[in-house]
């Protein structure tokens, strides 16, 4: 056997030459140290911060943050959308300081993108496939510190589903945390089929995708929510069959009671006064009173994919504000549009480049 060692650029090859009767066998092993172009990209663009405030005061874009490492159990994702929630504001003004991650943040926990490279350990999921997740896994405790506003980001194979083949990338990014949380609010109710829902909040992100999760795939026999004046059709065009115009009614003076009542906006004390006896009191923020119930979403990418079929059978549709997608450069705005409380449904931000 002769061994020759061929160099270029920053990358080495041991070359061997077998010899074995009228045959030569050519034996190529490259070193450990790979080029930067087989290694991929080492900075990407992305938007930071570095101190908790006002999205004008601490969002920076940065064209040189390192891309997230890839551990075993993680696939790194090309971001092609993503999608702004709540929480990602409540993090950034430090609400969760106590629980939240190291400083600097990547922003952002709603994913839609393209799979580039794969931990060791992964087994469900290969580059090329075309994904979406909500990155953290528990949204307050400890969540990634480099999550979902930035042109890469590195995920747990658990927390990942297939995109559903009819959907955009910019409509896949609007689901998961909004999807997820209203998914398992309705599991900790234990809500069955004919039962009655009321949902506060029906043109936010989670209320949206509530309405049409209770109605399509829970299969509640009535479905109410409160909105305001001028989306009180659009409400009705998402399945529900009572919407409260909050604006000239209230809601726990009405004479009807539900099974089953999902509180998105912190109207917990009104909403026990509407709920049947036995019944189940759902409070995603504000504050509580018995007998309501209150919980963190924990993201499971096993869960999304048990929602593949009613979204691509059109009985579950993605809602996304008509002011988006917002563009990557707008990231600011989007958040300032977002802490207005007027979006209907998701704020998205795509394509992320």
């Amino acid at each position: 056997m002769r061994k020759s060692t061929a160099s270029g650029g920053s990358a080495r090859a041991e070359i061997y030459i077998e010899e074995a009767g009228s045959g030569t066998a050519v034996i190529y092993r490259e070193d450990e140290e790979k080029s930067s172009e087989s290694s991929g990209p080492t900075t990407m663009k992305g938007w930071t911060y570095s101190e908790y405030g006002a999205a004008k005061d601490v969002l920076k874009f940065e064209d040189s943050i390192p891309v997230p490492e890839v551990k075993p159990d993680e696939v790194l994702v090309e971001v092609k959308a993503a999608a702004l929630n709540p929480v990602d504001g409540k993090r950034r003004i430090g609400k969760f300081k106590a629980t939240d991650s190291e400083l600097p943040h990547v922003p952002g926990y709603d994913v839609a993108g393209v799979v580039v490279k794969v931990g060791s350990d992964v087994t469900k999921f290969k580059e090329g496939d075309e994904i979406y997740a909500n990155v953290s896994e528990a949204a307050l405790n400890q969540p990634r510190q480099y999550g979902s506003l930035a042109q890469y980001t590195a995920v747990q194979e658990k927390l990942l589903a297939i995109k559903p083949k009819n959907l955009s990338f910019a409509e896949a990014a609007s689901l998961p945390l909004a999807i997820e949380t209203a998914q398992e609010a309705f599991d900790r109710a234990n809500l069955k089929e004919g039962q009655t829902v009321l949902i506060t909040g029906g043109a936010g992100g989670v209320g949206s995708l509530a309405i049409q999760l209770a109605k399509n795939v829970y299969g509640a026999s009535h479905v109410a929510t409160t909105a305001s004046t001028g989306k009180l059709n659009f409400m009705k065009s998402l399945g529900a069959d009572k919407v409260i115009d909050y604006k000239n009614e209230k809601f726990e003076e009405l004479s009807d009671k539900y099974d089953v009542v999902l509180d998105t906006v912190g109207e917990c004390s009104k909403c026990v006064k509407v709920v049947k006896e036995g019944g189940a009191v759902i409070a995603l923020t504000g504050a509580l009173e018995p007998p309501g119930v209150r919980f963190v979403v924990t993201s499971n990418g096993d869960n999304l994919a048990k929602l593949t079929p009613y979204l691509e059978s059109g009985k579950v549709k993605p809602v996304i504000d008509s002011k988006g997608p917002f563009k990557f450069s707008q990231v600011v705005e989007a958040f300032e549009y977002l802490e207005t409380g007027r979006a209907t449904g998701k704020i998205v931000i795509g394509p992320v480049e």
